[in-house]
């Protein structure tokens, strides 16, 4: 298969994602398949690394630390997050001629109206926009990125904003 070849296969999977809306939810490995309906960072990640699986590529997921306020979230949902707005993100990293692309197709195209860093459209080629503008720091393995200070591990908090989260996405 040439470099045309498998930019374009790269592309094709991923455009199956550019819709799928965005939604804070329970994370079950064994409903990640083509009946996904919504999901986050992890749901797309997951569903991704499938798909480019089918295809032959060595893929490998990575993990980033960002900042929620470094997104166009209203202030009351941040605030939320009164232990911190630090959290771990998920993500792909896809190997194309030798070369590791990193992968992040968390926000659905209907988000960008909302000002969110949406990839619009792909080449397959290089890394897309990642889940912020903001500063972030990428680790191979999730320990590795919960070691970073200041993240937000308070569970009932951050349920709270991920319902309010999706309550905004989704009036």
């Amino acid at each position: 298969m040439n470099h045309l070849n498998k930019s374009y296969i790269l592309k094709h999977k991923a455009s199956i994602l550019y819709h799928l809306p965005y939604k804070v939810r329970t994370f079950v490995l064994d409903e990640i398949d083509y009946e996904i309906e919504d999901g986050d960072c992890r749901h797309k990640t997951e569903m991704l690394k499938q798909l480019f699986e089918e295809e032959g590529f060595k893929v490998r997921k990575i993990y980033t630390v960002f900042d929620w306020k470094d997104l166009p979230i209203p202030p009351k949902i941040i605030k939320i997050l009164k232990s911190g707005t630090k959290s771990v993100h998920h993500l792909l990293e896809v190997s194309l001629n030798g070369k590791w692309i990193k992968v992040d197709l968390t926000w659905n195209r209907e988000l960008k109206e909302k000002d969110f860093p949406v990839t619009n459209y792909w080449n397959g080629k290089e890394d897309t926009k990642m889940v912020t503008k903001g500063k972030i720091s990428f680790y191979k393995t999730k320990n590795e990125a919960k070691k970073e200070k200041d993240i937000n591990n308070n569970f009932k908090e951050l349920h709270a904003f991920a319902n309010a989260l999706n309550n905004w996405i989704f009036p």
